[in-house]
Order: C-alpha cells, then sequence, then structure tokens
C-alpha cells in the first residue's frame, strides 16, 4: 500500500505571513516616524532617533535627554528643567542654561569668531537689559556691587554720550591715575555743554580754571573767592584768615611786611621802606616824594628834611625854615633844664681868613652854662634881669 506524504507548504506560509506583515509594520512605524507627523502618544524607555525632521503637533515631554543633531524649532511655550504644563513665557528655564555659541536677544545671531567680535560667549541684547541681581563683566564672579567689571570700560561714542549717576558717590578705594586727552579743556564740569564750565583741566598745561574755560595759569579763578582758612603763598600753612606770602602778611586786617607775621598796627614793617611817589596820611593822595598827614607826625629818632640824610640833632634842615600863619606865628623853645632854650649861629671870620666861629643866644642868662668860650659877650637886661645873653660858642 501507498504511504500518503503530508505537505509543509502551510507551515512555511504562516512564517512568511507572519515575516511580511513584520516588515511590512516596521516600513510603516520607520516611514512615519522619518517623515509624518505624529498627533498622537511615542512611549519609549530607550532612544527614539530621528534622522530627518519631524513634526510633533501636540506636546513634548522627555524624562531623560531629549537630544536632535540638527535645528530643533519650538513652536508655543517651552519648560526645561521642570514638569510644569503652565510656562509664562515662551521659553521658561529651570536650572541653569549653557550656551557653547553666543546668545542673542533681538538678534538671530551673534557669530562665533571670538570674543570680542560677536564670537563664542558673547552676549547681544537688542533692547533693555534688566538684572535682578548684580552684574559682573569680565571675569568679575563675585562683584560686590550692582555691576562688577573685571577690566576697564568704555562708555560713550562720541560727545553727545551721557553718562548719568541718579544718586549716589563714585568711590575709589585703591589709588590710581586718571588719564586724560592732550588737549585744551580736556576735562570739564558744566551744567551744559555750551556753558562756561564750573571746573575745567587742561590737558596740554595741567592748568586748572574755576569758571573759566581758558585758564592762563597754574590756577585761574574767573569770580570771586572766598578762602575759609588762610592763603599762603610759598608757605605750606597760615592761620585762619591770613594770606601769607614770603615777607607778606594780612594777618586779622593788618599787613605785615618782611617777616612781621603779627603786626601790632594796620602796617607793620621790619626793615626798610621805599615809597616811590607819595605819602599821605588822613589824605588819599599826595605830590610825588611828599609827605602828608592831617594829624600828629611822631618820629622817634631824628628827623632829616631837605637832603639832610645824618642830621647830628633831632631835625636837621638842609636849606631854610619859613614858618607862617594868619596869626601870630610862634617858634617856641622849651626846656626843662637850667640852662633855658638856646639858639646858636654859625658865622664867618674875617674876609679872606677862612675861619668861622659859633655864637649862641639863651634866654635869661642866670643858669647859662660857663665854658672857656665865654668872651665877649651881650647881655640884654631889663628892670636889671638878663633877658638875653649872647656870647660866643655852642649851645650848651
Amino acid at each position: 500500500m501507498r504511504k500518503q506524504r503530508h505537505s509543509t507548504f502551510p507551515k512555511h506560509r504562516d512564517a512568511v505571513m507572519v515575516l511580511g506583515i513584520a516588515a511590512i509594520f516596521v516600513l510603516a512605524v520607520t516611514y512615519s516616524v522619518f517623515s509624518t507627523t505624529i498627533s498622537s502618544n511615542i512611549n519609549t524607555d530607550g532612544t527614539l532617533t530621528v534622522s530627518d525632521k519631524s513634526s510633533l503637533s501636540g506636546g513634548v515631554y522627555a524624562s531623560s535627554t531629549l537630544q536632535g543633531s540638527g535645528n530643533s524649532y519650538l513652536y508655543g511655550s517651552t519648560t526645561l528643567g521642570t514638569a510644569s504644563s503652565s510656562p509664562t513665557t515662551d521659553l521658561n528655564v529651570f536650572g541653569a542654561l549653557y550656551v557653547t555659541n553666543g546668545l542673542g536677544v533681538g538678534f538671530a545671531t551673534t557669530g562665533n569668531t571670538g570674543v570680542g567680535a560677536g564670537g563664542a560667549g558673547n552676549l547681544h541684547v537688542l533692547g533693555l537689559g534688566v538684572f535682578e541681581n548684580r552684574l559682573g563683566v569680565n571675569g568679575s564672579t563675585s562683584p560686590s556691587t550692582a555691576l562688577g567689571v573685571g577690566g576697564s570700560a568704555l562708555i560713550g561714542t562720541g560727545v553727545g554720550s551721557t553718562l548719568t549717576l541718579n544718586a549716589g558717590t563714585i568711590y575709589q578705594p585703591v589709588r590710581a591715575t586718571t588719564t586724560i586727552q592732550n588737549v585744551e579743556g580736556a576735562w570739564a564740569i558744566s551744567t551744559s555743554t555750551s556753558g562756561v564750565p564750573f571746573f575745567v583741566v587742561n590737558g596740554m598745561n595741567g592748568y586748572i580754571g574755576l569758571s573759566t574755560s581758558t585758564p592762563v595759569l597754574g590756577l585761574s579763578v574767573a569770580t570771586s573767592t572766598y578762602i575759609h582758612g588762610g592763603l599762603g603763598v610759598g608757605y605750606a600753612t597760615t592761620s585762619i584768615g591770613d594770606f601769607r606770602n614770603t615777607g607778606f602778611t594780612l594777618h586779622g586786617g593788618r599787613v605785615g611786611i618782611n617777616g612781621s607775621t603779627s603786626p601790632t598796627v594796620e602796617l607793620g614793617v621790619i626793615g626798610s621802606a621805599y615809597i616811590d611817589t607819595g605819602l599821605g596820611v588822613g589824605y588819599a593822595t599826595t605830590g610825588s616824594g611828599h609827605v602828608k598827614t592831617t594829624g600828629l607826625a611822631v618820629i622817634g629818632g631824628r628827623l632829616g628834611v631837605n637832603g639832610s640824610s645824618t642830621p647830628y640833632r633831632d631835625v636837621g634842615v638842609t636849606g631854610d625854615i619859613v614858618a607862617a600863619s594868619g596869626g601870630t606865628t610862634t617858634l617856641s623853645l622849651d626846656t626843662t633844664g637850667a640852662t633855658g632854650g638856646c639858639i646858636e649861629l654859625k658865622g664867618t671870620g674875617p674876609a679872606g681868613s677862612g675861619a668861622t666861629f659859633w655864637v649862641r643866644i639863651y634866654a635869661g642868662g642866670g643858669g647859662r652854662a660857663t665854658t672857656s668860650d665865654t668872651a665877649d659877650t651881650f647881655n640884654l637886661t631889663a628892670g636889671g634881669d638878663v633877658l638875653l645873653l649872647i656870647e660866643k660858642g655852642r649851645c650848651q
């Protein structure tokens, strides 16, 4: 009897069908992920790789890492660092954010050609930048004030630029030198750019001007000045209210000259004085070389008049003396001595002899001095009293 053979095709056919269906599913999923919009959820515990553009119409949630090798376009609000479902702005970052190149706010690109040229690490803001805390610039990682700059700072691009301090103080804790341009009026302070500055520094010579824009000396002041303390010219210190330079002092309304630092009268002079024109005491003006006074003139030493530079008496006059008045002109010679007042006259001897002699005239003769020159006396008497005594010699 012939044994019947059973065919295995049905079994192979089933396997082929399963493999075909699986392949179709894989192709469908691959095609869907590759270029199809996904409108439903995709959950995976591993990695979902998209090699081309993928459009996700719903929300995207990644509990671990969401990585894209190409461009990513996020429409709507996006939250990073937390599972918030209600972001307050278009992009919310909870935690730190690291940007390898530049960050542009209002700018599409900031470039990546190097720091300082719009490169990596640059922050480019088109509008207002508001920092609620402190801002450190150029490596200042822990600024002690609202703005900390680790290096130089450039503010302004031209004469119209303005730096405004609404309130507060400029404080420089470390000694340093501020440099200005080597031009006239290099640095000035004023209420406007067109007004006369209150304070100006000439960068060409270091001159300082107060209320003037063109100082001509070390300090030029074009307005009235009040100095609360003293002013020393050639002196480091003076007393309050004093003006002192080499050889001159103004102290308490009094003037001291040539080292007279505390004059006891309105004008104190130590040494000689030369007046080119006249001296008026009680008079505003006098003639050249004149001394004119309205009151008493007291001279402690001898007085030489009309060129008498070395008078041997208290008053020496080279020339004539005239005394005149509207009434009785009086020449009074008073003394407390016993000999009384005396007038001496110098005369000459016989013609051609060249001899000189003196004659003295005393008022009264009772107490006159007697010397060897007493010959040839002449007495003027009245009622037995000697009124005048005239004799050879000089007053004793």
